[in-house]
């Protein structure tokens, strides 16, 4: 339903193409190469829980990294030429409207649930506490209150931070991590998306006076 549909309590639901765009499907590559690089680097056991993984951080994970940004981000998405590009609107997300964005946080709490539930009746706490640390991260960067995304470096470093939770959860979910020298080649492979980025937007930040 678009913003033309029913709405109540200045609310709409969101279209599954705003839920698709707002997960970042150009993105959905780098989550996945995250969480396959400890397989690939250090070996790994096939599970359920992997394969749970590996789905939860296509669109579920996509919704809450960046549907949580699209949240607290309105200012800087009004002036954002990617977003109102359409080309570009498929991997960067989509403009919404103030009543399609309130219905942002319901929708990316219901993606979540049904992973935390599965893993936690499965026993796997470490898991849940996975996501927990993954919205920590967001709230760091994004808000409420503490929004390092507006403070050069600290956003640089809390994003690739938040990135590498992405390889982590690869290593919960299989026995054997990969070797340090891994970990610092993903960590700077994600750092140099993050500052290609913040590249790209230092005009549309610099226009609502965010700080790149």
């Amino acid at each position: 339903m678009s913003a033309e549909g029913v709405r109540a309590g200045g609310r709409a639901a969101l279209g599954p193409g705003d839920v698709i765009r707002g997960a970042r499907p150009g993105l959905i590559a780098s989550h996945l190469w995250g969480f396959f690089f400890p397989a690939i680097a250090g070996g790994f056991t096939p599970s359920l829980e992997f394969w749970t993984a590996a789905l939860y951080v296509t669109v579920p994970l996509g919704l809450l990294i960046y549907g949580w940004n699209d949240y607290f981000d309105a200012d800087v998405d009004s002036v954002s030429r990617r977003k109102h590009h359409a080309p570009t609107a498929a991997a960067f997300g989509p403009a919404l409207d103030p009543a399609r964005r309130a219905s942002l946080p319901l929708t990316i709490l219901l993606a979540q649930i049904p992973f935390a539930t599965l893993w936690a009746l499965d026993g796997r706490l470490d898991l849940v506490v996975w996501m927990l640390l993954m919205a920590l991260g967001n709230a760091l960067y994004n808000g409420p209150g503490v929004r390092f995304s507006r403070l050069p470096i600290l956003a640089e470093l809390t994003a690739t931070s938040i990135y590498l939770l992405i390889v982590w959860l690869g290593v919960l979910t299989h026995s054997r991590p990969p070797a340090l020298w891994a970990w610092l080649f993903a960590g700077m492979a994600f750092l140099n998306l993050q500052i290609l980025g913040a590249m790209a937007d230092r005009l549309d930040d610099a226009t609502v006076g965010k700080r790149t």
